[in-house]
């Protein structure tokens, strides 16, 4: 896209921006959207790749900044548009904006499965 600025006047000048090929908080919704993915089967032909527009991720830091683990909401997951994560209680609280949840998972769980 970002090598693309032909494409990108015609795509905002005569598409609805709902449906631009751009990040959002949330998507899936309207068999208008872009395709994302890869792997997709259309017209009888495989599309090779198609950015997500939409995504879930937490990583874990260890204190001197050293990656522990993630968690993934995918492409075709729902908890997408992670804004805000903070231990509490002995929880991992999540805001995923995309959906409009709240999130609560417990850290000791997250701890014996990624040993962390």
């Amino acid at each position: 896209m970002l090598r693309e600025p032909a494409y990108r006047r015609r795509m905002m000048a005569e598409i609805d921006p709902a449906y631009w090929v751009a990040p959002r908080l949330r998507s899936g919704f309207s068999f208008k959207e872009p395709m994302q993915g890869a792997h997709i089967k259309t017209m009888g032909v495989i599309k090779p790749w198609a950015p997500p527009r939409s995504y879930g991720l937490v990583i874990r830091l260890s204190a001197d900044g050293k990656p522990l683990y993630s968690l993934h909401s995918r492409v075709d997951g729902i908890n997408h548009g992670v804004v805000a994560a903070v231990e509490m209680g002995g929880d991992l609280v999540l805001i995923a904006k995309g959906p409009g949840r709240v999130l609560k998972l417990p850290l000791a769980g997250l701890a014996e499965e990624f040993g962390a």
